[in-house]
């Protein structure tokens, strides 16, 4: 992820969050044993990637809201005023989804990429 520490060190919860998202259902990491590189693979389909499956969700997340702050910048607002969910609700948010949108947001990236 593209992420400016500084400059946007009111995202730093999205990392947080993407750091400690658990796997999506299917999905576990697998050592490759020749040289000892992580790959996550889904026992369900088959499927593989370099990439964790979660990676896609969050970069889109945060491209989204680095978007909305700039956007707001631009209309002379800082980010603190204008109305944000708290990390709680977030949270809570997120866990409501249903593991069909997380799969949905990986699959494309995943069918753009090359298995281990």
């Amino acid at each position: 992820m593209d992420f400016d520490v500084e400059g946007d060190a009111d995202l730093l919860w999205i990392a947080r969050e993407g750091l400690k998202a658990p796997f999506p259902e299917d999905w576990r990491p697998c050592k490759k044993v020749s040289t000892g590189e992580v790959f996550y693979f889904n026992f369900e389909t088959g499927e593989s990637t370099w990439e964790h499956p979660c990676d896609v969700m969050y970069r889109t997340k945060y491209q989204h809201h680095r978007t909305r702050k700039q956007m707001q910048q631009q209309l002379g607002r800082t980010p603190s005023s204008a109305p944000q969910l708290g990390a709680e609700e977030r949270t809570a948010a997120e866990a409501a989804r249903p593991a069909s949108f997380v799969s949905s947001l990986t699959a494309s990236s995943r069918e753009s990429e090359a298995k281990p």
